[in-house]
């Protein structure tokens, strides 16, 4: 529960919301989406925002991955 209230509200906030859920997930849907229903066309521009999607996808995946390492709350397994 201290990871989660830390990830959501913590210091890893910002990283979280608009990282891993703004870039990382919801704009490429929006412009795979976009790029399905043929509204983006088929130029070379649209081409490259359809990369910019799948890098946004990369970078959504390492900053998941940041903010889960930065968030773990750490136990000991053995007492001294």
């Amino acid at each position: 529960r201290e990871s989660v209230r830390r990830l959501l509200r913590g210091g890893t906030h910002w990283s979280w919301w608009a990282g891993v859920i703004g870039i990382g997930l919801v704009a490429p849907t929006l412009i795979v989406s976009l790029a399905a229903v043929d509204v983006l066309g088929t130029s070379i521009a649209a081409t490259y925002v359809v990369m910019a999607a799948c890098l946004a996808v990369l970078a959504g995946g390492y900053l998941l991955r940041y903010c889960v390492l930065k968030v773990g709350v750490y136990v000991t397994l053995l007492e001294r």
